[in-house]
């Protein structure tokens, strides 16, 4: 269904199998890294993301290159390393560290509560698996396993541009959240000013740096005999990496407002933001601009459809500006607030 060659089918129901198996700590590990971060424990989560990492690297080199375990030996290093640093997180609070610890309670409005403050969040990650099927079935019928192949490479290369920018707004949330329970408005323009400043400045230089440094990098996903098989796939995907990246830099702007706006419980105007930058405008200009322009249509759609998300994203920070949480009326009220505590 979602677009496999028979070809790469077996290889990826072998990986998944063992994927679903660990699952848990797939979920748990980054859960528990914010719920560290908003205990005031940055550098804990820190360790515990560096740990689980670096161990991942050690397993998927023992279990592919010395034990010979293959897609099985990589699904299984994946699991182990967010399991290590899932155990990193869990003893602190556990053994109450900190302020955040576990009870013994339960309460159905909390639970209610705190999922409508996440739809943004649940819709941005629905969304980005929704978009890779979307993109592998669209390459796989222009381009075959070849176009999956460079579009892999791609994905694989972002991951460093995208998790640098996510650090950022996420960094930005516990500070804002912070600032919006003590109504101090002025300090959450500020800090959204600064935020947005930084996501501009990094996503510039990390362009201008993959830019740099894109056959080397897509180099190191290639075989050392790929010339000889293929003389053009290095040549096509760095093109196709420099067009697709140039979304990254307004993905980081839109990313920071989303998060911004869902951390001071303004959730529509962080869902709207949100659903506008990861899929509707994705899934609108990907078909037609692949229908068009073929394979370049589809590098294409990205970094256009994040334009229009920055479009989105200026609209409604002057909603916000006129009449949400940035309007003088809001502003008025919280220092009267202020002064009645």
């Amino acid at each position: 269904i979602l677009g496999s060659s028979e070809l790469l089918k077996p290889l990826v129901v072998e990986y998944l199998e063992v994927i679903f198996l660990g699952s848990i700590f797939l979920t748990l590990h980054p859960l528990l890294d914010i719920f560290a971060i908003n205990d005031r424990q940055p550098i804990l989560a820190m360790v515990a993301m560096i740990v689980g990492s670096f161990m991942n690297i050690v397993l998927n080199y023992l279990f592919l290159f010395v034990f010979e375990l293959g897609i099985f030996g990589a699904a299984l290093a994946t699991i182990l390393g967010h399991m290590i640093g899932f155990l990193i997180l869990l003893q602190h609070f556990l053994l109450k560290k900190g302020k955040l610890y576990f009870l013994k309670r339960f309460s159905a409005v909390a639970v209610i509560a705190s999922a409508k403050n996440g739809i943004p969040a649940f819709f941005s990650e629905l969304s980005a698996a929704v978009v890779i099927v979307f993109f592998n079935a669209i390459i796989i019928g222009i381009a075959g396993e070849r176009g999956v192949s460079i579009y892999g490479i791609i994905m694989y290369s972002g991951v460093i541009f995208f998790t640098i920018l996510l650090s950022i707004s996420q960094g930005i949330q516990p500070i804002a959240s912070f600032n919006y329970g003590t109504k101090s408005i002025q300090r959450l323009k500020n800090i959204f000013i600064f935020g947005l400043s930084v996501c501009v400045g990094v996503g510039v230089a990390l362009y201008v740096l993959f830019y740099t440094l894109n056959t080397f990098i897509v180099g190191l996903f290639l075989q050392s005999d790929i010339n000889m098989r293929d003389p053009y796939i290095l040549n096509d995907t760095v093109r196709a990496m420099n067009v697709y990246f140039l979304g990254y830099i307004l993905l980081g702007i839109n990313m920071l407002c989303a998060i911004f706006f869902e951390s001071i419980q303004r959730v529509k105007s962080s869902f709207v933001i949100t659903i506008c930058y990861t899929l509707i405008f994705l899934a609108v200009l990907l078909p037609v601009l692949s229908r068009y322009y073929g394979i370049e249509g589809v590098w294409l759609s990205y970094p256009l459809s994040q334009l229009l998300g920055f479009g989105v994203s200026v609209i409604v920070i002057i909603y916000e500006a006129k009449k949400g949480i940035f309007s003088d009326t809001f502003v008025d009220r919280s220092r009267i607030w202020q002064r009645k505590k």
